[in-house]
């Protein structure tokens, strides 16, 4: 065994070995709940995220994996070390693992915990915004989306397209601005 850490709420611990595994287990019975199968290298660290639900794990094939611990599956794989990978941990809220490996890299890794945290995060790194003709086209609303003037987004960043959402969320007849 390289590793074992308890649960947030001390009522597990999850285990890192040599044989390509992570294993959970309860504490009050001493048995297994779950095994981690996946990974073709030795896992070297297993760590739980803050709610308990997943584990992340760190292996000799130069990834870290994502799971479920209640049902045992896999959810994620963590790619781009080009050596073993040491560690892996959760940030405190969850919604980022870093990792450390044998290359000299740490890295950083988003966590979405849903669609919506995914498609805010998509939100968040969307360099621009639709026009209204492209919109149009994919057969989508003409009217701009409110986060995009919110986020200050192209095509939507200017101070014209503010007044119209500002505008637009107390009167429902605004006019378009002219700006592009």
């Amino acid at each position: 065994m390289h590793s074992v850490l308890f649960s947030p709420d001390a009522q597990h611990v999850v285990t890192a070995s040599a044989d390509n595994t992570a294993r959970v287990w309860n504490v009050e019975t001493g048995r297994q709940s779950v095994i981690l199968r996946g990974h073709t290298g030795s896992i070297w660290s297993a760590a739980f995220s803050r709610d308990g639900r997943q584990v992340v794990t760190s292996s000799a094939d130069n990834t870290a994996r994502l799971w479920n611990v209640e049902t045992g599956k896999q959810v994620g794989v963590f790619e781009g070390h080009s050596a073993v990978v040491w560690s892996a941990v959760f940030s405190p809220d969850g919604a980022t693992v870093i990792t450390a490996g044998a290359d000299g890299t740490a890295r950083i890794w988003r966590v979405f915990s849903g669609l919506q945290s995914l498609v805010d995060h998509s939100k968040e790194v969307a360099p621009r915004c639709l026009t209204q003709e492209q919109r149009e086209e994919a057969f989508l609303e003409k009217d701009a989306p409110a986060w995009c003037i919110e986020r200050g987004k192209w095509p939507y960043h200017t101070a014209d397209w503010k007044g119209w959402l500002r505008n637009k969320r107390t009167s429902a007849n605004t006019s378009v601005p002219d700006t592009p």
